[in-house]
């Protein structure tokens, strides 16, 4: 509420923005929204950090008025990153320097989330859970894959359907899961958490700058399928991760977010 952003202002030296799609384009036609996100409502004697916000998309695609009014305030932060590289090449557009950061929940460490998962009593692992937002039947990718696993056993959901679910359960379907089929990035970032194997169905006129920046970074981007030709590609949809590696990436990356943030 606006009452709890002022509080924000009286109780604290530093504000931090972020993270996630904050700055996306789909806020230019909501004037109070789109300012807020920029730090609007920051008073001018409190230091101003983004940790990992995206904007949603590889470019900027906003109209020329909501380019105006979130390049004012943007320059206006003290310190600047965002969650995918794409977003450091928007933020130079802006004539902003800034870094790329891991997204928060990359930051903890597995244990502090197997805390939250230990009166789960989810336990059966023999399962694939395919986790959606808003996909469709016919896209090709997903009808390809879910062809090829119509003999396992799948528990779809979507996101009406965990909108009121307990974190803790949704966290444990992935946990459980012998295989991860989402377009979702959190639900993606979980399953690198729990070394959960996991494909990401895209279809071409899905953007996937969020996944590429990640998933790029581990060296896990042949895990995006955007076709059937990619699905194709995959003789044994159960692949095994190379996880060692994959951790001894994200460590040196998770030190280079902290110590950004520090």
């Amino acid at each position: 509420s606006l009452t709890a952003l002022f509080f924000c202002n009286q109780l604290s030296n530093t504000i931090i923005l972020g993270s996630d799609c904050i700055w996306g384009n789909w806020w230019q036609y909501n004037v109070l929204l789109r300012e807020i996100y920029c730090g609007s409502f920051i008073n001018p004697d409190k230091k101003r950090i983004s940790y990992a916000p995206s904007f949603g998309d590889k470019t900027f695609t906003g109209n020329k008025e909501y380019k105006q009014v979130i390049k004012y305030w943007l320059q206006k932060i003290d310190h600047c990153s965002t969650r995918e590289i794409s977003g450091v090449k928007i933020l130079k557009d802006f004539d902003i320097t800034g870094v790329q950061v891991l997204d928060p929940t990359l930051l903890l460490k597995e244990d502090t989330y197997l805390q939250l998962l230990k009166n789960n009593n989810l336990n059966n692992k023999n399962y694939i859970f395919n986790y959606s937002i808003g996909i469709k039947e016919n896209d090709e990718a997903y009808k390809c894959i879910k062809l090829k696993l119509s003999n396992e056993h799948i528990i779809t959901l979507d996101q009406t359907e965990t909108d009121n679910m307990e974190i803790e359960d949704w966290l444990s379907y992935i946990k459980n899961a012998k295989l991860l089929l989402t377009n979702s990035y959190h639900a993606c970032c979980f399953a690198i958490i729990f070394k959960v194997p996991f494909l990401i169905f895209a279809p071409y006129d899905l953007d996937t700058s969020r996944f590429d920046s990640l998933l790029g970074m581990l060296g896990l981007e042949n895990r995006i399928l955007r076709s059937k030709k990619d699905v194709d590609k995959f003789q044994n949809l159960f692949e095994p991760i190379d996880w060692e590696k994959v951790n001894s990436i994200l460590e040196k990356e998770k030190e280079k977010s902290l110590k950004w943030l520090k």
